[in-house]
């Protein structure tokens, strides 16, 4: 009996060693990865969220220069949740007209900033992937 409680919980370490039960931190995560294009240019500083549909675990990513980007789940947990997502992709624009004057304009298609009329979906599997791709379209 003690070699079988014994082996009980060396199985349940040694699945939480490998995040297949979650952690305190969080659920199991998965590197989720890819790249934001608009017409076939990399977009630079947009932001790339993932909501699934019971907006329990949505993901995040600003993209870099090259149109790059690595989902989050949160600030200290990097990945996404394995599963469909809805997606929308934004980027915001901040221009000056001298003096104190601040104009906010859409660097990106309007209809991309939102998730419900996106048109963009993607299932991360289990094993994650760094095969993500938006190309998006200006018409």
């Amino acid at each position: 009996m003690r070699h079988q409680i014994g082996l009980v919980v060396l199985c349940v370490l040694t699945a939480c060693s490998f995040g297949c039960l979650g952690s305190g931190d969080g659920p199991r995560t998965v590197n989720a990865s890819g790249i934001v294009t608009l017409d076939g240019v990399p977009v630079d500083r947009a932001q790339v969220v993932f909501i699934d549909d019971a907006n329990t675990y949505p993901a995040y990513s600003p993209t870099d220069a090259a149109g790059k980007f690595s989902l989050m789940l949160s600030d200290t947990q990097k990945g996404a949740v394995p599963g469909p997502y809805k997606v929308q992709v934004s980027k915001t624009i901040v221009e000056t007209a001298g003096g104190s004057e601040v104009t906010l304009k859409h660097g990106l298609p309007k209809k991309y900033g939102n998730f419900l009329e996106s048109g963009l979906t993607f299932t991360i599997p289990d094993k994650g992937t760094s095969d993500i791709r938006f190309e998006l379209k200006s018409k």
